[in-house]
């Protein structure tokens, strides 16, 4: 009897033995891989992959190469800072820099004195629609790089323009900006 109750005993512990090692192959085989260590790389910089034109009341206009995430306050400093009749108030130096954009610094718009007209008691020239350079036409108040292209692309595609009405005839512009630079733009 006294073997057949070692049997009994025996067989218990080789069960619980069985059970546990079952358990911990389970746990083994479900357990996430152990994951490497993470490694800090630094960044390196990315190259110069903006390529930007600056225009306008600028020292040196021209096309500059910029990084992600650069501003136009950055373009600005590439083109040798801005002229003494640069208008920085209406400038958002802010502004990031994205690939072919075009930053026209704007000149400070022309204000009459009293009794005479143009700048500074001097008289302004008109500008001409049709021999205007793009930083000439960007001078005007309320035409952005839109409307100075809208404009350089219909005279070099239908032709020079015949009256400066046709700006608002051809949807350029709107009335209330043909009335602000009217006296400041000339046609033929």
């Amino acid at each position: 009897m006294r073997l057949a109750s070692l049997v009994e005993r025996l067989k218990w512990w080789l069960t619980a033995a069985l059970l546990l090692a079952a358990a911990v192959g389970t746990f083994v085989l479900l357990r996430e891989p152990e994951r490497p260590a993470l490694q800090v790389v630094s960044p390196t910089p990315a190259p110069a992959d903006l390529k930007v034109y600056v225009s306008g009341a600028v020292a040196q206009p021209g096309v500059y190469s910029f990084r992600e995430g650069d501003r136009v306050e950055n373009a600005l400093a590439s083109a040798g800072g801005p002229t003494a009749e640069a208008d920085l108030v209406n400038l958002n130096l802010s502004l990031r820099l994205r690939d072919e954009m075009i930053v026209r610094v704007p000149f400070v718009a022309a204000t009459a004195t009293p009794g005479g007209t143009g700048t500074a008691g001097t008289a302004e020239e008109p500008i001409n629609l049709n021999k205007a350079t793009s930083a000439e036409l960007d001078t005007l108040p309320g035409v952005g790089p839109v409307t100075v292209g809208k404009i350089i692309d219909h005279r070099e595609r239908v032709g020079p323009f015949q009256r400066i009405e046709e700006l608002v005839e051809l949807k350029i512009i709107n009335n209330s900006t043909f009335e602000r630079i009217k006296s400041r733009i000339t046609a033929p």
